[in-house]
This record gives C-alpha cells, structure tokens and sequence, in this order.
C-alpha cells in the first residue's frame, strides 16, 4: 500500500479550542433542572419577550461538509499525521473504528487521553468522529453503536453517532428530523442509564444544527419534537446539543449565530426554554473575549441582560476552566476563586466537568477538597459529583455505591455525595418516592 502524502500543519479549525464547551452543555442542563445548588438557587426573573427568531444570513452553509452525514474512511494513520494536526488524528482514530469497530479502538482511545496536554484538551473532537465511524461499521445501528460505547472525553463518541444518524433522513424540516430523532433515542439500550439518554437526546441538537446547515430556528422546534411530551427535560437535552454546535462547529463551518462582539447573541433573540440553555453557554465566549481572565468574566457575568442566567454563567466558566486551565485539582480551584462571588457556581461546574469526563471522582473529590474551608461550597462541589455519578447508573443503588466506594472522599463529605445522587435528571427505578 502506497504510504499516504502528510497533511499539512494548519491552524485549528475549530473555535474555542481549549475550552470544554461539551461538558458546560451538561453542567448547564444540570442547574436548570436543580438549580447550581440547594443553598444559591438561580435567580428568577421574568425577561422582556424577545423579538421573532429571525435567521440573520439566510444563504445556506455551503461550508458544511458532506461528512457531517456520513463517515469517509481514508489510508491515513496516526503515523502519518503532523503534531496538533487534528482533522488528521481524529481521521486516523476514525478510520480504526470504521474498520475495527468501537469496543478496542476506545480501550487505547482512554489511554492515550489519560496524560494531560494538547490531545487530552482536544480529544471531545476526536471522539465525536470514533463514533460517527463506529457507528459506519454497525451499519447504522444506533442502539448497537451506543452500546459499544463510552463516555470518555465528555461523551464525544456518542454525540458523534448521532450527527451522523441523519444520513439516510432526506428532509430538513423540523417535523421529519424531530420525528426521525425520537425513534433514535428510544432504543431501551439508549436509555438505560440518564446519563445515556442525555447523550442521545444532545447528540441530535449537534445533527439536527449539521443537517439542517446550522438552521437555529429549525433545529429549536426538532428539540421540542424529539423529546417525550411528557418529559421536558428531553427537549432541554437535545437544546444543549444545538447550543454547543453553534458555539464550537464541528466541520469549522463558522455559524451565523454566533457575535465575536456580544457573547450574549443569539441569546437576545430566543425565548422559552431554548433562552435558558442558550444562556447558561455564554461563560466560554466571555472567557476567550477577556484572555481566560477568570475575574474579569465573572465581572462580565454579572452584566448579563437577563439575571437569570448570571449563576449558570459563572457555573459554565467552572467548566471551561477544566482543561482551559489545567487538568489538575489546584489550578482549577485557584481560577474558582478568581471568580470572587462566583466561587460556588464555578466549583459546582468545575466538578460536574471533571466527574463526567473521568467517570468518577479521581479528580473532582480533591478540588472540591482544594476550595478551602468554606462548608458550603464544599458541600455544594461534592453533590454535583454525586449528581454525576448518579447519572451514570442505572440504578439509584448503583449510585450510592458509586459515591462509597469514592477514596479521596472523607467520611464527613459522603452525606453530601449521597444527597447528589438523589437528584439525577430521571428518577431511578428503585429511587424513594
């Protein structure tokens, strides 16, 4: 076989590199359901209605590529690819789960992002193109490729399933992809867990904005199609995937709803539920516009146009500052307490980041310990783990155990671990009434 030609180094495509935007879409769901904790509930107010949804550039995104909707394999392998070259790694990883399916390629997948450092900080991306690729070589099998899967690197493997899920739906209306994406996240092996589900449900806001050409106004009513009537927390689901597509495009495509000169945009413009989750995703656009000055974006939280979202604001900058920052527990607290009154939200989000992205405490338990002295916030820090790890389980026995078998959590902080478990965002089957 004839060696493949080296792409070139180029700069990243993607926006906001560095920034895990994937995990303050998780973070975000969690405080609109909850609240960013029991003791600082967000502050409810009642905004002025927002004009009509109006799509500001109305020629479609020419630049989306056709492998949004399909997986190409190619010759390409990790040896082929240049330093920080990205489409190229995640290519190479891509085309060994084309050809050899999910289950090993992610086992090394996990080992080559347990270091910290540039691939760790970009790997979401990559997984995003391991599942479109998985899910190439099940044959279009959804509930086959989620079953294979795993959650590492913010569940970047599921979400990437599902933006390619769409490949055999040939409409764009709201009305077919919603009900096309309804049927992909019923599939009992997709909702056996909550946190399964979520990762479904936010897969389809990334592939309804990618097939719809980042249609914001079309792929917001899919949201509210997708979902169970009778289970508005799908709808929200599915919000915080559009969110995050429009924030960090997958392909590079540059959407039109995005200001680089109003982090609140397209904010202003939305109502409903889609405004609450579109809000609580402006801390890393504040962040990259003030140089990842943790005090000067929590300053610019709290001149958000809708107060509301200010809590969810500083949570989502606790997000960003898993991996912006550092992988380590200090680093992160340290930028926490840069946020000055934002410290619980940011260490509540910070938490959520680290225990979704590891799938335990490892992390998460020692900054909650590393935020000083101050029992709330620390109480506060070790529930979001606990809600995590409850979210990850199946059942509510499951997650208790999840938070007792936690090493670095002493005895003192367990109650508050066990009390996060009760506050997933689906009632557990064997859960107290």
């Amino acid at each position: 076989m004839t060696r493949p030609t080296r792409r070139p180094r180029t700069a990243s495509r993607f926006p906001l590199e560095g920034l895990l935007v994937a995990t303050v879409a998780f973070a975000v769901l969690l405080g609109v359901l909850t609240g960013t904790s029991p003791t600082a509930p967000i502050v409810e107010s009642t905004p002025t209605p927002a004009p009509p949804l109006v799509r500001p550039d109305p020629t479609p995104l020419a630049s989306v590529p056709d492998s949004a909707a399909d997986f190409l394999p190619d010759a390409i392998t990790l040896g082929d690819c240049l330093e920080r070259d990205l489409l190229c790694v995640a290519q190479a990883w891509g085309n060994r789960a084309y050809r050899e399916g999910a289950v090993g390629v992610l086992a090394d997948f996990r080992i080559a992002v347990e270091s910290p450092g540039w691939f760790a900080d970009n790997c979401h991306r990559v997984a995003h193109v391991i599942g479109g690729a998985a899910l190439a070589h099940a044959e279009g099998a959804v509930g086959v490729a989620f079953a294979n899967g795993d959650g590492i690197c913010w569940s970047g493997y599921y979400h990437g399933i599902l933006e390619r899920a769409f490949r055999d739906v040939p409409s764009t209306d709201a009305a077919t992809i919603g009900a096309a994406g309804r049927t992909f996240c019923l599939d009992p092996e997709v909702r056996r867990t909550p946190f399964l589900s979520y990762n479904c449900l936010h897969g389809l806001g990334h592939g309804f904005m990618l097939h719809t050409g980042y249609d914001l106004r079309v792929s917001i009513e899919a949201c509210r199609i997708a979902g169970d009537p009778t289970a508005p927390v799908d709808e929200e689901n599915c919000l915080t995937g559009v969110f995050m597509e429009n924030l960090q495009t997958t392909y590079g495509a540059v959407s039109p709803w995005i200001d680089s000169a109003d982090p609140e945009y397209p904010c202003t413009v939305i109502r409903d539920a889609a405004r609450r989750i579109c809000y609580g995703m402006v801390g890393p656009m504040i962040l990259q516009s003030t140089g990842m000055d943790f005090t000067a974006a929590a300053e610019r939280c709290t001149r958000l146009s809708d107060p509301s979202a200010i809590n969810p604001c500083y949570s989502s900058i606790g997000n960003s500052a898993v991996g912006g920052v550092s992988w380590e527990p200090a680093p992160i607290a340290a930028a926490c307490r840069a946020t000055g009154p934002g410290l619980l939200e940011c260490a509540v989000g910070a938490a959520l980041s680290l225990t979704a992205h590891y799938k335990d405490g490892r992390r998460a338990v020692p900054f909650c310990l590393a935020l000083g002295a101050d029992p709330v916030i620390r109480s506060a820090c070790v529930e979001a783990v606990g809600v995590v790890l409850s979210d990850m389980s199946a059942t509510a026995a499951e997650a208790r155990e999840r938070c007792r078998a936690e090493d670095a959590l002493p005895a003192a902080d367990l109650p508050a671990c066990l009390a996060g478990t009760a506050r997933s965002m689906r009632p557990h089957p064997d859960s107290a009434p």
